[in-house]
């Protein structure tokens, strides 16, 4: 998986061979929380990695950079624990300040589960 994280956690493996215990990568998911000029906007799960693409993508898809150019779109905190879930896409504040999203928000195309 390009850009993501995996955790190996132990497993049992039942194959041509019989059962056996052994070490398998899991995909992690954590909360991502999307804000535009210090602005919550949304939070969703995703599988970590390209967070920044995401992100900026997410607030131009929405329609809520409204023309404005994106300037830098940065991790918020110190590299503590949690803070690579936290984002910024930053406009210099040209952007209309955003409504937070409460309740279900996907990251994916809409046509799972549909």
């Amino acid at each position: 998986m390009t850009g993501g994280r995996t955790r190996s956690v132990l497993v049992e493996i039942v194959d041509g061979d019989g059962r056996r215990r052994g070490p398998d990568d899991l995909v992690v998911e954590e909360p991502l929380e999307i804000r535009l000029d210090g602005h919550l906007v949304a939070t969703t799960m995703r599988t970590p990695g390209h967070d920044v693409e995401l992100a900026a993508g997410w607030c131009h898809a929405d329609g809520l950079l409204a023309g404005a150019r994106v300037l830098a779109v940065r991790h918020c905190g110190d590299g503590s624990t949690g803070s690579y879930n936290v984002i910024d896409v930053d406009t210099g504040g040209r952007a209309p300040t955003p409504t937070a999203r409460v309740g279900n928000v996907s990251s994916s195309c809409g046509l799972c589960g549909t």
